[in-house]
């Protein structure tokens, strides 16, 4: 009972601003402390990715297309190296999931890059839509993914010239594999792999739609298999699980949270902003 009066209190105080108190923030949530910290000056942090294992690489995405990796160990955070060839903001980077020693970096610039740590002077391979000709325009990549095979890379694209486009490489191959343009209107704002089925795509837009794709069919028609309809702009999709069944998680523009069935008319669970801030509040005051 107390728990539930304690949700009315915080509904009947929560505004729409995310500004909070941090005295009640540090009350709410158990005691941490800063192991080790680095830098990187003026530039803002877009995107961060690790290597999951022991003594973990760290490689963050800056706001002047750049990214600086680091190295953690027990008790300190050392700076590898900076790394920067792409001329546009970064959308995205990621470790390759099987060599810690390679990550992926992706830009409005319409390249994808593979890095290499033990190669420090530039990029060892690039992708970039290779069926341009002269005098058309380059698709500027607004989201991107490596399959769980780390064999087929996809990539999202703004709208252009009147297509919004997913883009597929053999990570093999630079050379472009293919493409699907008729699916979404507006800009791709997420692609993500399935995490155990190279052949399943998801992908999301500024269109409010969120497609899921059956890569083994030759043709963008058959491949797609649901379209689902969130009414709002996509802003993140992600794989989950609830015992063997596979579900997507989907956080709107405006910071909604939407979990769906992957055959699903409507989304089986909503939550506004203002609901997950309640439910925090209520878990944190429980535990304390």
């Amino acid at each position: 009972m107390e728990i539930e009066e304690n949700v009315d209190d915080f509904n009947d105080s929560c505004s729409d601003s995310d500004l909070a108190d941090i005295e009640e923030l540090n009350s709410l949530f158990l005691p941490c402390h800063n192991v080790s910290s680095q830098s990187v000056g003026p530039k803002y942090i877009l995107h961060i990715s690790a290597t999951n294992d022991t003594n973990c690489n760290i490689v963050t995405a800056l706001s002047d297309a750049s990214c600086d990796v680091f190295n953690l160990t027990e008790s300190q955070l050392h700076k590898l190296n900076k790394f920067q060839e792409h001329n546009q903001k970064l959308i995205d980077c990621k470790f390759s999931s099987d060599n810690r020693n390679l990550f992926f970096t992706g830009s409005s610039d319409g390249t994808i890059k593979i890095w290499d740590l033990r190669v420090p002077t530039e990029s060892v391979i690039t992708f970039k839509d290779t069926t341009l000709t002269e005098g058309s325009s380059v698709k500027p990549l607004s989201s991107f993914d490596v399959s769980p095979s780390n064999i087929l890379l996809a990539a999202g694209t703004e709208l252009t010239d009147g297509d919004a486009y997913i883009l597929f490489w053999d990570i093999r191959n630079t050379a472009l594999l293919g493409a699907y343009w008729e699916s979404h209107t507006d800009d791709i704002t997420q692609v993500k792999f399935h995490p155990n089925d190279s052949n399943k795509l998801i992908s999301g837009s500024t269109d409010k739609l969120i497609n899921i794709y059956n890569l083994l069919e030759s043709n963008e028609d058959d491949a797609l298999q649901e379209c689902l309809n969130t009414e709002a702009l996509v802003e993140e999709l992600q794989w989950f699980n609830v015992g063997k069944q596979w579900k997507i998680s989907c956080v709107t523009s405006t910071n909604d949270l939407q979990l769906w069935e992957t055959d699903g008319a409507e989304p089986y669970k909503c939550l506004s902003r203002v609901d997950i801030a309640s439910q925090i509040k209520v878990i944190c005051s429980f535990k304390t």
